[in-house]
């Protein structure tokens, strides 16, 4: 068994699908593992000897212990994981028979299927039929003995075989909700902070991971903020969010519903990613009616459940009654620590010129438009007194340093103030009629209160207009612009072909989002009313008709695999004139060549010699040349039919 030909079927669709996990599992896991399949192979060409009964089983214990240790902070999802490859390779240093190797095979499409919690674009999409190919490959040589180039053909053709199948299984049975749910470790992978600290934001803003896309029922609003998270604490540090805010957040999978604000006028889908915080970035004010949506005490609608799989929601726009402010809510959102005394002096001089909250908060937004204050991922560091050193020494930041020194001036003025986070902008593509959320288009503001309501302050647009307009890309250009992600084609939008094919990527990754990968209930109701109908009956007659459809599709395939070849019907077409000829007395005799029975007739002067002459020449060509002539079949059979 050590140089069985499923062996390199085997390791090789081992090798494929480790790759695809090598960023979830740790490299002292995933070196072992692959020593041991490395070693298999080594053993199939004698070039190592066979590790005695119990060393494989000791080696894999020894190698899961620190995986034992490490379980806590990997999630249960990812030691399970690691022990099913670690194991698999394991036991493959031990096979004895061929039921063990098929245990191997079988595995694999197991491995392949674990891929998809993690990867579900495409591209993985065409990556797995590859390992299903070698899966099927590993399967026929363990009952089939070929060359290794008809065993791919032959797992080939199986995998095209079930192709109409799989679709329309696909098409018939939708995506339900899980029987149960696993511990994802994407779940809050991604997302803002609900502290808001400037050396955290700085890091998000690098990040170019897609967070959401949106299609617009029309064109997107010019001013598009995605509402997240509002802070109203501030420690002279970090902004943080009141505790109340944080103990409805622990409830909310408690929660109960409440009346939803009524839908007007356009609105938009959500298509969220996995790992998304629970509370979604929305243009507010919106309302849905999706069940597991809540509404925020702070304004916005959070998710139940955290988002393990690619989903889309449906909001539209809303009118909101304004929210008040109370005494407990004003103390709050003016409390401010002790220090900073320079930027309370520039406020002291503010309120002198300024006659009413209005006019104090025009004289702030002028001042970060007029000042010398420049706008950079990489600021020099503050210390001591942070927003003092900040606004009259450094004063280089990104968007969170100046919100947060815009909402320190307005508390310390005496105008209840708070910083909100973020998304502004995305990547509009018209042609393709949606909208892209990036992590690096993170965003830090300020909501103020005065006459009556809260009013939304930017002073990062005060600063540096183009982060509003154009993106982060053109403002900070393309040597700091995603700096600690050099892969990522978001870093060479400037470059004509990689833009392009960014581009086609992300239409592709959408579309397969959108009709694949979401495919569920509502999805199948919308291509069965395109189809015909919806009723009862018309599925019933679409699963009728596909399942002939199949079975017609299959044994067409059947038929093509098992055609005669052109020398069998050369065989075929001799046979029968050899039975014209019998039946007139002048059969062949058993064993008798067509050369031979063809000088036969010759030499007894029968009419239908000179015919089986060329019909023996002719078969000769069609079995044993290399070449033949366009036609010889075509002629062969005009031949026979002359008897």
């Amino acid at each position: 068994m050590n140089r069985h030909p499923a062996l390199p079927w085997l390791a090789a669709a081992y090798l494929l699908g480790l790759l695809p996990l090598l960023d979830k599992l740790s490299l002292w896991l995933l070196l072992p593992a692959g020593a041991a399949i490395l070693a298999r192979l080594l053993m199939a060409l004698d070039r190592l000897k066979p590790l005695p009964s119990p060393w494989p089983g000791l080696l894999a214990l020894v190698c899961a212990l620190p995986l034992a240790l490490q379980a806590r902070g990997q999630g249960l999802l990812g030691a399970l994981l690691g022990l099913l490859v670690l194991g698999c390779a394991f036991k493959f240093l031990e096979f004895r028979h061929r039921r063990d190797l098929g245990f191997h095979a079988l595995a694999l499409f197991f491995m392949g299927g674990l891929t998809l919690l993690y990867h579900t674009g495409p591209l993985m999409g065409g990556y797995l039929l590859l390992l299903c190919l070698l899966g099927l490959g590993a399967l026929l040589s363990l009952y089939r003995v070929a060359p290794w180039q008809q065993q791919g053909r032959l797992a080939l053709l199986l995998l095209l075989q079930s192709l109409p199948l799989m679709l329309l299984l696909f098409v018939l049975l939708p995506r339900l909700g899980p029987l149960w749910k696993m511990p994802d470790p994407r779940v809050a992978s991604t997302g803002l902070s609900e502290s808001v600290a400037p050396g955290a934001f700085s890091q998000l803003t690098r990040d170019s991971r897609l967070v959401l896309r949106v299609h617009f029922d029309g064109p997107p609003p010019a001013q598009r903020y995605w509402r997240v998270w509002v802070h109203e604490i501030f420690d002279g540090q970090a902004w943080q969010r009141r505790a109340e805010h944080k103990n409805w957040q622990a409830q909310l999978a408690r929660l109960p519903d409440t009346p939803r604000p009524p839908a007007q006028g356009s609105g938009y889908d959500l298509l969220l990613e996995p790992g998304i915080n629970q509370q979604l970035p929305v243009l507010w004010p919106a309302t849905s009616q999706a069940p597991d949506l809540r509404l925020s005490p702070w304004g916005g609608w959070a998710l139940q459940q955290p988002v393990t799989q690619p989903r889309q929601i449906r909001f539209s726009g809303a009118s909101l009654p304004p929210p008040s402010l109370g005494d407990a809510d004003r103390r709050l959102n003016l409390a401010l620590p002790p220090g900073n005394p320079r930027s309370r002096a520039l406020v002291a001089s503010w309120r002198r010129q300024a006659v009413d909250d209005g006019g104090l908060v025009q004289v702030a937004m002028a001042y970060f438009r007029q000042a010398p204050f420049a706008y950079t991922l990489s600021p020099p560091p503050l210390s001591g007194d942070q927003v003092d050193a900040f606004l009259f020494d450094s004063r280089r930041g990104f968007c969170a340093h100046y919100a947060s020194a815009l909402a320190f001036l307005l508390r310390a003025a005496g105008i209840p103030a708070r910083l909100v986070t973020g998304y502004l902008g995305g990547e509009y593509r018209p042609e393709a009629g949606y909208l892209s959320l990036y992590q690096f288009d993170a965003h830090a503001w300020v909501e103020a209160w005065w006459d009556g309501r809260w009013h939304r302050l930017d002073p990062t647009a005060m600063v540096a207009p183009e982060r509003v307009e154009q993106g982060l890309e053109q403002l900070v250009g393309a040597d700091e612009f995603l700096a600690a992600d050099p892969f990522s084609l978001q870093r060479y939008r400037q470059v004509p072909l990689l833009n392009e094919l960014r581009l086609w990527l992300a239409e592709l990754d959408y579309r397969w989002t959108l009709w694949v990968v979401n495919y569920d209930g509502s999805r199948q109701q919308r291509l069965l009313s395109w189809l015909g109908s919806e009723a009862l009956w018309a599925r019933a007659a679409w699963l009728l008709g596909g399942g002939v459809l199949l079975a017609a599709l299959v044994s067409l395939g059947l038929w093509w695999g098992r055609r005669p070849v052109p020398e069998a019907l050369a065989v075929r077409l001799y046979r029968r004139a050899c039975r014209t000829l019998t039946r007139r007395g002048v059969g062949p005799t058993p064993g008798e060549t067509p050369q031979a029975y063809a000088q036969r007739l010759t030499q007894i002067a029968r009419p239908e010699a000179e015919v089986m002459t060329e019909i023996a020449e002719l078969l000769g060509q069609l079995r044993y040349a290399k070449t033949t002539k366009p036609g010889t079949l075509a002629r062969l059979r005009r031949l026979v039919r002359r008897l």
